[in-house]
């Protein structure tokens, strides 16, 4: 499932966090199910991958009932077992 966001092309910015936040329970299945998917995130790493990365903590904690410091290892854990991959970069 590919989602898109758009900050600049409309009237109102949709940040990628935003669609994150929208689409909690199905990033949280994909999250939770080794065999579902990979997430990747792609673009500035200064703010948008930090903010991206902060909503997939919020979802690991709401979903998964983790405290942030178990949630984190979490996804600590992803991105070893390469389920939670980065391209990220400084402008």
């Amino acid at each position: 499932n590919l989602q898109l966001a758009f900050s600049r092309d409309q009237g109102s910015k949709v940040y990628v966090q935003h669609r994150v936040a929208e689409q909690k329970e199905e990033i949280w299945n994909i999250l939770n199910d080794p065999k579902k998917g990979i997430v990747y995130i792609c673009g500035d790493a200064k703010y948008m991958a930090k903010d991206v990365e902060a909503a997939l903590v919020g979802i690991v904690q709401e979903k998964g009932n983790m405290t942030e410091k178990d949630a984190l290892n979490y996804i600590e854990e992803l991105s070893k077992q390469g389920r939670y991959l980065k391209d990220v970069w400084s402008a």
